[in-house]
């Protein structure tokens, strides 16, 4: 399959492309689910909150002073949503029962 010839009509040329795309990507990745996007800003999220959840129990170890644990609190709830998202990414759409279960849980520690 190469090139339309330049005195093709349009309709032969945008099927000729339909049918490169079409034959080139897996049925589980389309233009409308970014999965390389979805990984990376799961992945930044997982090592920003982690950091941050990390920094936030050393100050508490080191200042004696009551401190609120709510943002150590959000820092590991999205956390949690971060790594049950990239679980979810990992495994795909035939991931099992186990991924859903995972995946379910990931999405109601948003509501928290």
């Amino acid at each position: 399959m190469g090139y339309p010839a330049e005195g093709t009509c349009i309709h032969e040329r945008a099927r000729l492309k339909f049918d490169i795309v079409k034959t080139r990507m897996p049925d589980w990745l389309s233009i409308h689910e970014p999965i390389l996007v979805n990984t990376i800003g799961h992945c930044a999220g997982s090592v920003i909150f982690g950091m941050l959840l990390y920094f936030f129990l050393v100050n508490w170890r080191r200042a004696r002073e009551e401190r609120s644990r709510l943002p150590a609190i959000a820092a590991a709830l999205a956390l949690l949503w971060n790594i049950g998202s990239l679980i979810a990414l990992a495994t795909g759409p035939a991931g099992g029962m186990a991924a859903d279960i995972i995946v379910a849980a990931s999405f109601s520690i948003l509501s928290f």
